[in-house]
């Protein structure tokens, strides 16, 4: 039952900040660098950690998995952030459903 439902779960991740990427050695301080200089604000996945535009991307990776029976924000110290963005997306998914 385990293996069923991990295959129906999908978990993405927005950051806002490279430097813990870098500290754990993921980027270099060049790609940190450039990437903060740039405002990336790089979205992983659990399944193959890369680095991606997020918004974006969030919403072709929601494409992708529609319909979506629901949809659950998770932020770690960054409420407007995540509000701001379910702006974006909380519309967009309803408008998916019809």
């Amino acid at each position: 039952m385990l293996k069923a439902y991990t295959k129906r779960v999908h978990t993405a991740a927005m950051l806002d900040t490279l430097e813990y990427l870098r500290r754990s050695g993921r980027l270099s301080r060049f790609q940190a660098l450039m990437g903060t200089v740039l405002r990336i604000k790089p979205l992983l996945t659990m399944n193959d950690d890369v680095i991606e535009k997020a918004v974006g991307r969030l919403l072709e990776i929601l494409t992708l998995l529609l319909p979506v029976k629901s949809l659950v924000m998770v932020h770690t110290h960054a409420r407007a952030e995540a509000e701001s963005l379910w702006k974006q997306v909380g519309p967009w998914l309803l408008k998916q459903k019809k």
